[in-house]
C-alpha cells in the first residue's frame, strides 16, 4: 500500500494521541470515553456520505469534508467504518470523510483539489479492512472506477482507493495510517458492520 509507516498502535479503548510533524498530533477516540480531549474548538459537520468540502466551517455544517486555517479550530470527523482523511500544510488542516459513497463521489479528490497549499502530512484515519468489507459488484464497480486501488474479489480496501484517489488527485507527501480494522478489534473500536451501533468513533487532527 502507498502508505508511510503506520502511526503507534492505539491503546485500550482505541485512544491514540500521534505527535507528528509540522507541530500537529492526531487524536482518535474509540470504545473509550470521549474524554481528555485537549485545547481549542473542534469542529463537527453533519456528514451525509457526499463530496461537498466547505471552508472555514463553523460546525454543523451538511457537509463531508472541511478546510480551517491553524489556530481558528481541529476538524473532527465521526467514524463507524468509512475511511478518512486528514490532511495539514503549514497553514490550513483538512479533513475528509469517505465510505464507499463519498468515495465514489469523489470526495478525496474534492478536499486534495481544494487545498490551498502544499500538504506536508497526511493520516488516513482507522477504517474497516478489506478482508472484512464485502460488497455487492455494482457498488465495488463504483468505487474502483472512481479510486482504483487494489482490492480482493467481491470486497472493497477503502484505504487503499482513498490512497489511490488522492495520489491520483495530486497529494504528494507521505500518507500515514492510524492502524487496526474497526470491525476486527471490539475491543478498540465502534463499528457498525459489526454490531448495528449507532455509537462513533472520533478522530481529529491538532495543530
Amino acid at each position: 500500500m502507498d502508505t508511510a509507516a503506520p502511526l503507534p498502535m492505539p491503546g485500550p479503548g482505541g485512544r491514540l494521541d500521534a505527535p507528528l510533524a509540522a507541530g500537529c498530533a492526531f487524536h482518535v477516540r474509540g470504545t473509550c470515553a470521549f474524554r481528555d480531549t485537549g485545547h481549542g474548538r473542534m469542529v463537527f459537520l453533519r456528514q451525509v456520505h457526499g463530496a461537498r468540502i466547505v471552508r472555514d466551517p463553523q460546525g454543523g455544517e451538511e457537509a463531508d469534508g472541511m478546510i480551517l486555517r491553524r489556530g481558528e479550530g481541529r476538524p473532527a470527523l465521526k467514524l463507524a467504518d468509512c475511511a478518512s482523511l486528514f490532511i495539514a500544510s503549514r497553514g490550513f488542516l483538512g479533513a475528509v470523510h469517505a465510505g464507499w459513497r463519498g468515495l465514489a463521489s469523489g470526495a478525496v479528490e474534492a478536499i486534495v483539489r481544494a487545498f490551498p497549499e502544499e500538504p506536508e502530512l497526511a493520516v488516513a484515519g482507522p477504517c474497516i479492512c478489506a478482508s472484512c468489507y464485502g460488497v455487492g459488484g455494482n457498488v465495488r464497480k463504483l468505487v474502483v472506477d472512481r479510486s482504483g486501488g487494489e482490492h480482493p474479489e467481491g470486497r472493497l480496501d477503502l484505504r487503499a482507493a482513498l490512497v489511490s484517489q488522492a495520489r491520483a488527485a495530486g497529494l504528494a507527501c507521505a500518507i500515514m495510517h492510524s492502524g487496526p480494522c474497526t470491525m476486527c478489534r471490539p475491543d478498540m473500536f465502534h463499528s457498525f458492520r459489526r454490531d448495528g451501533t449507532g455509537l462513533r468513533n472520533i478522530a481529529w487532527l491538532e495543530g
